[in-house]
């Protein structure tokens, strides 16, 4: 799908690692507790959402470059799919999402400047 972050994704996770500080950072803004359901847009290796899946938290992560999926680690609450933001089917998985407590990280600066 997107080729730019294919030619990157093979390499990625050398120099991409969840910051502890900014996981907790984005947890207090958010104001959730375990096990919320989580939707990672643009999750790219899932280095985010898979550190939320430890932590207990139930993450779906969306992410459009095969190559980046292919990077991610698995977890027994993360469950990953091909797609991009624009194309996401949200008016299906709403139905899911709106029964348990959900959230949708699409952009993480704007939890981090406020």
């Amino acid at each position: 799908m997107n080729t730019r972050y294919n030619k990157i994704g093979n390499t990625y996770n050398v120099t991409r690692k969840a910051d502890d500080r900014l996981t907790h950072k984005i947890l207090s803004h958010l104001n959730i507790n375990v096990p919320a359901h989580i939707l990672d847009v643009g999750a790219g290796s899932g280095n985010y959402s898979f550190e939320l899946a430890n932590m207990g938290y139930r993450v779906t992560a969306v992410e459009p470059s095969q190559v980046m999926m292919e990077q991610s680690k698995r977890h027994k609450n993360l469950t990953w799919n091909q797609g991009a933001a624009e194309n996401l089917p949200l008016d299906t998985w709403m139905e899911s999402f709106v029964p348990m407590q959900y959230i949708i990280l699409v952009l993480w600066i704007k939890v981090l400047v406020r």
